[in-house]
């Protein structure tokens, strides 16, 4: 999970320079909200809570039920946490700036 944290800070740390660069403020919100957004939604992708209306049985007969389980929750977990530092920087841009 640390490296999930240390990837979405390095998002935010590039969108801060970008920020920087062009000098404009209002690009961290909408770039972190952005990210953390997309984040957001990979993560309930991946967790199956928005599901298709077909599902691939082939795969899901072929693996068991526990390991499936586990490996949707730790892909769900690690852009949960890839997208709160995200989300956190477009708060307080927007609060503060």
């Amino acid at each position: 999970m640390k490296k999930a944290i240390f990837i979405g800070l390095g998002i935010v740390g590039v969108i801060l320079l970008f920020a920087l660069i062009i000098q404009d403020a209002d690009v961290i919100f909408a770039l972190s909200g952005l990210a953390a957004a997309v984040s957001f939604l990979l993560a309930a992708l991946s967790s199956r809570a928005i599901e298709g209306g077909e599902k691939n049985w082939t795969e899901e007969e072929m693996e068991r039920k526990g390991r499936r389980t586990r490996r949707r929750k730790g892909n769900a977990l690690m852009f949960t946490m890839i997208g709160l530092p995200n989300l956190l920087a477009a708060i307080l841009s927007y609060v503060f700036l």
